[in-house]
């Protein structure tokens, strides 16, 4: 058919590489422009880039994919290509057209409005010449045994022809997992093209944090190393030079990289997958898996943008006839190549898959393969014999290739799992982090209640962060209270700017508006508190973050949501509160163990922002959000109220320093159980010595220290912490179904109270 290519054609065609073949093959000089259809359409019609996008999200505040979808229809809104001519958004090729002189379509279906430009000029359709082939199909009873069976086809196939004409064709996504696992058994080479996104990695990660903060483009390059993701970042960079950097530039820069993906690096000699329009080889070789319904032919639905009944009006393609051309497709290739081996799956898991429609439209013989072939990998030999052996000890099911297989690997380690964690190789390890480590409250809490649980939370990072409404309302409350004590402050402003981009149900509405009270109330009595607090000056989301010397470079970070300091007769006087939503737990028992440590944290925290001496009057934690409470008959109201937001924790028991930051601490109006008598506090009463304190910052940096060692050695075992018979390590713990722990990796302690610790010298 290409013989009737001539000079100065147009060629619009999905393969680019059969015109150039049949060139280099019949030793021709034409002048072709060749082109894809979406080339062809941009050039004809014109088309638009990102300044458009950037034009409709800052006139119409449109998400980024909204943008995109009316940008991909703009020639069929009228509204929008007006508008967008009028602003010069519209990029056209003014002398294109003049310069066409005839029109050739190979292969490749165009929609109505699209030929009838094409028919404006001289023109060609030219198809592939089909042959008449009735390929037989393979079927398998599962995908696993479909894949199986071409992995050793193409064993086969590589004593006599190259491996560069051998192909898998149109594969879905559904099977990547499977032709990775397998192929990789029979040390097969394979070009899978499979897409990785670059958004989440390291470097996009402190690009954009630094690009949000500066906004300054080359300071945010420079945090990140000269690397293939560099080049990515600034490759989507360069499609905004076109304005100053600001916060839409910003937000569009960041949904581009979150649509960016790694190339995977080509191996020369190797199996590649290609479409159905790529094959063009009469002698090379195509393996087509996965013929079942839904999936070969494609099957295209009536649920894009434009409707069906909208297409029809515009002259294009509805998704009924992309099915009834689509299916054309198919079966001109599969008429057309003697090479095509054919194979569709019975089931995938536990799903019943059914056969193309194809196959008894166009008769095609189907062959029942039973997989029995074991001269090829001693890997998915063993791994055969595993799963023929659960059907035995299951159902009592015998396969005839039992016994054969058993009787070569009576060595097969089956039922014999370890779930022990095996060590990483240490400098293997320290390149995955970078030598870098940042670790926080969280994370070293994670590490003490079982190492293993913070390997899989904080270095695998499987622990997806996800925002329910209460974390919001948290968030809420430490956003509105870190701002309230400001001369600037107001509350409904700020609280609008908060929630200005959430969508609420009723119920969630209804909640909101309560707790917005509530907050309101929380503000006016944390303003009454510090009436009694010589401690004027305050810091609010303090992010403190303490550089340590290791091995690796180790960054420890914690936020304080409020520290209460002073400097009075030449002495530094600090108190530090943390404000939770959920149950305040102030019990610091298990500190020698490395857990209940937040707040000693935060001590460890200040020790290091203070350089110099420092006198801590208390650590406290505060609740801000409390369930509805009845009072008893007689109580007074408000003071029950105020009651509910005392600090809880521990106080220096010096009456100095204390006094500084409480004036009523013999008998205190904000903090908890804090009452004296002519003898001294109460026994109830939570106080420390300066001793004591100081002693629990040495336990939290002994404990840190201890961590990182752990950590940068690689040392993760499964140790959930048990102390007296209660499994705390799995308390709460995402990942307590994967690790099979055993008995004998509980990491078994007693309990003890911390005055034992902080009293023993």
């Amino acid at each position: 058919m290409l013989e009737n290519l001539k000079q100065n054609d147009l060629v619009i065609t999905s393969n680019k590489k059969i015109i150039l073949k049949y060139l280099n093959d019949t030793k021709q000089l034409l002048n072709l422009k060749i082109m894809s259809l979406k080339e062809f359409v941009d050039n004809y019609f014109g088309y638009t880039n990102q300044k458009a996008i950037y034009y409709l999200i800052k006139k119409y505040h449109y998400k980024f994919d909204i943008a995109k979808v009316y940008l991909d229809n703009f020639l069929f809104i009228d509204s929008l290509y007006q508008e967008l001519e009028l602003n010069n958004l519209i990029i056209k090729t003014p002398l294109f057209k003049e310069s066409i002189s005839r029109i050739v379509v190979i292969d490749t279906f165009l929609d109505p409005y699209i030929a009838k430009e094409v028919e404006k000029y001289e023109h060609l359709y030219l198809n592939e010449e089909t042959k008449n082939y009735i390929p037989a199909v393979k079927k398998l009873k599962t995908l696993e045994e479909e894949v199986n069976y071409v992995a050793i086809s193409i064993l086969k196939l590589l004593d006599k022809i190259d491996i560069n004409k051998i192909f898998i064709v149109n594969l879905n996504q559904d099977y990547y997992i499977a032709i990775k696992r397998f192929f990789a058994m029979y040390n097969i080479p394979l070009n899978l093209a499979e897409k990785k996104k670059i958004y989440g990695t390291i470097s996009v990660k402190l690009f954009l944090e630094e690009l949000k903060n500066s906004k300054d483009l080359e300071s945010a390059l420079n945090k990140i190393e000269k690397d293939e993701i560099y080049n990515y970042i600034i490759d989507v960079c360069n499609k905004y030079q076109f304005t100053s950097i600001d916060d839409i530039v910003i937000y569009c820069i960041e949904e581009e990289l979150k649509n960016t993906y790694l190339q995977d690096k080509k191996l020369v000699n190797a199996i590649n997958i290609i479409d159905f329009d790529q094959m063009i080889d009469k002698d090379a070789y195509y393996f087509l898996l996965g013929f079942n319904e839904g999936i070969c032919p494609l099957t295209f639905k009536d649920e894009d943008y434009l409707s069906d009944a909208k297409k029809t009006q515009n002259g294009i393609l509805t998704s009924l006839e992309k099915n009834i051309l689509e299916k054309q497709k198919v079966i001109n290739k599969v008429s057309s190549f003697s090479n095509l081996i054919i194979t569709y799956k019975q089931k995938q898991q536990s799903v019943d898959c059914y056969p193309s429609v194809l196959i008894e439209q166009l008769n095609l013989p189907i062959q029942t393969i039973e997989n029995n072939e074991f001269s090829y990998s001693h890997i998915y030999n063993k791994l055969k014999l595993a799963s023929l052996l659960d059907n035995f000890i299951k159902y009592n099911i015998i396969d005839p290739n039992l016994s054969l297989l058993y009787n070569n690997y009576q060595d097969l380690p089956y039922l014999a799992y370890d779930n022990k964690y095996h060590q990483i190789d240490v400098n293997l390890f320290r390149k995955f982090i970078n030598s870098k480590l940042t670790l926080s409250y969280s994370s070293l809490d994670n590490f003490y209640h079982c190492s293993f649980r913070y390997y899989i939370a904080n270095i695998l990072k499987l622990d997806k962060y996800e925002e329910t409404f209460m974390t919001f309302i948290g968030n809420l409350f430490h956003y509105i209270l870190s701002l309230a004590f400001k001369e600037d402050f107001d509350f409904e402003t700020s609280f609008q700017e908060f929630i200005k981009d959430k969508n609420f149900n009723a119920k969630e509405e209804h909640f909101i508006s309560r707790l917005k009270i509530k907050l309101q109330e929380i503000i006016k009595i944390i303003k009454a508190q510090d009436q009694y607090s010589l401690l004027n000056k305050t810091l609010y989301e303090q992010k403190i973050t303490v550089p340590i010397q290791s091995k690796i470079d180790v960054n420890f970070v914690g936020i304080i949501d409020k520290i209460k300091y002073d400097e009075i007769d030449n002495q530094k006087y600090i108190a530090v509160i943390d404000y939770k939503t959920g149950i305040p737990n102030v019990n610091i028992n298990n500190l020698i163990y490395g857990l209940s440590m937040q707040l000693p944290i935060y001590l460890y925290l200040l020790k290091h922002v203070f350089k110099e001496d420092i006198n801590i009057a208390g650590f406290y934690l505060q609740k801000i959000i409390h369930e509805n409470i009845s009072f008893q008959y007689g109580k007074d109201y408000d003071h029950e109220i105020e009651k509910l937001y005392y600090l809880d924790g521990f106080s220096n028991d010096n009456e100095n320093i204390l006094s500084k930051f409480d004036q009523t601490y013999t008998s205190s109006k904000f903090i908890k159980s804090l009452k004296m008598s002519s003898k001294g506090f109460y026994s109830y009463a939570k106080v420390l010595s300066n001793e004591q304190i100081n002693k629990i910052i040495s336990l939290v940096d002994e404990k840190i220290n201890e961590a990182i060692k752990a950590i940068e050695n690689a040392e993760f075992s499964i140790n959930p912490k048990v102390i007296d018979n209660k499994n705390i390590g799995c308390e709460f713990c995402k990942f307590k179904d994967i690790c099979y722990k055993k008995e004998e990796d509980m990491n078994n302690l007693k309990s003890v109270n911390y005055q034992d610790f902080l009293n023993d010298n």
